[in-house]
């Protein structure tokens, strides 16, 4: 087994599926088993019979023992430096705030810095141009407007601090930042600006937690996707084309009092084993865009909805749900699913107008 990889290019080995048992590895033959510049994740080394398992210039996360780890891998602090450039340059990072380059690029356990000494016009620009792997992330100290132009996914192990002055863009509809807690939680500091991307919460288990701080406002198309962890809003607002609740896997969320708007589709997979979902005094808003859109409420208890019209097409609402305030605005044009039950222990309002009546009907 060869496993040798480079500080801009490491190698990656982890169990197939996190979150559950961890994989585990067997040496037979010779006496040790080395592999250099590696990131481990939840992989078990045999150390039956005095087998060594050397990891030099790596990292293991989550489970992952048997492992003799050497040389230090990640933990540095990588500035960005030179104004405009691609992240995958070496000559954009440096250890120290405006120093010279160095011939890495940050990695997994390195934390990412953009400050004052990091961009020399206000149109400076970050190319995202790789898939980007880092600890915390951090644009608080920034002193021009620069602009991250997102190309590939990042994947962030711990925080993530933007700036009021920051402008977040992207290419391609997937594109879209994938928080992995490696240390129990993450936090995710908006600043409340808006931001051109998807964010995906895919923790090792359901306990570890992606925090808000500060309004997390996406643009249409992008979704929020908690795919296995805690999920808290903190009470802050939302804005995203998709809510989705996505794969088998337990998951936590609690919305607070947060206003949530959901221009296309709120989706909760049906046969999700263990889901804690707790609605608080949260307010949901569902449409207002020209599509048609979802709401897969999975048979939870939310606490107010209101479905916004939908200009030329309707709002389908499946599953057996139940609302303490369900509110249809004028225009609105719903459809139910033939045999189902929504449920309304407060108020339910449709009051449409001459201009804008309310449609309400049955679908098989």
């Amino acid at each position: 087994m060869v496993a040798q990889g480079s500080c801009d290019a490491p190698v990656f080995l982890q169990s197939v599926s996190p979150g559950t048992d961890p994989a585990l590895i067997q040496k037979q033959g010779f006496p040790s088993l080395t592999v250099d510049n590696a990131y481990l994740t939840q992989l078990q080394a045999d150390t039956t019979g005095g087998v060594a398992y050397l990891a030099t210039n790596s990292l293991g996360f989550n489970d992952t023992d048997g492992w003799t780890f050497s040389g230090g891998a990640g933990g540095s602090d990588f500035y960005w430096i030179g104004g405009q450039g691609n992240w995958s340059d070496p000559t954009n990072w440096s250890l120290s705030s405006g120093g010279a380059s160095r011939s890495c690029i940050p990695g997994i356990g390195d934390n990412v810095i953009f400050d004052a000494n990091s961009f020399f016009t206000a149109t400076d620009t970050v190319f995202g141009d790789i898939t980007a792997f880092f600890q915390d992330m951090d644009w608080s100290a920034v002193t021009q407007t620069p602009t991250f132009f997102q190309i590939r996914d990042l994947f962030p192990g711990g925080d993530v601090t933007l700036s009021p002055n920051l402008s977040w863009e992207k290419i391609g509809l997937s594109t879209q930042i994938t928080f992995r807690p490696n240390n129990g939680k993450s936090t995710f500091n908006t600043q409340s600006i808006p931001l051109n991307t998807s964010i995906q919460l895919l923790a090792e288990n359901n306990v570890d937690t992606l925090e808000l701080l500060g309004d997390l406002l996406l643009d249409t198309l992008s979704s929020i996707i908690v795919t296995r962890g805690t999920f808290l809003t903190q009470d802050n607002d939302i804005q995203a084309g998709t809510f989705f609740l996505a794969t088998l896997e337990p998951k936590n969320i609690e919305l607070g009092s947060s206003r949530i708007e959901v221009f296309f589709s709120w989706f909760i997979l049906d046969v999700i084993s263990g889901l804690t979902f707790d609605a608080g005094t949260s307010e949901i808003l569902l449409g207002g865009f020209k599509s048609q859109t979802f709401f897969y409420g999975n048979g939870e208890s939310y606490n107010n909805v209101s479905i916004l019209p939908t200009e030329g097409s309707n709002t389908l609402v499946f599953a057996d749900n139940t609302f303490q305030n369900l509110t249809l605005l004028p225009g609105a044009d719903v459809l139910l699913p033939f045999g189902g039950t929504q449920q309304v222990n407060g108020n339910f309002t449709a009051v449409g107008t001459s201009a804008d009546s309310i449609g309400i009907a049955s679908i098989s």
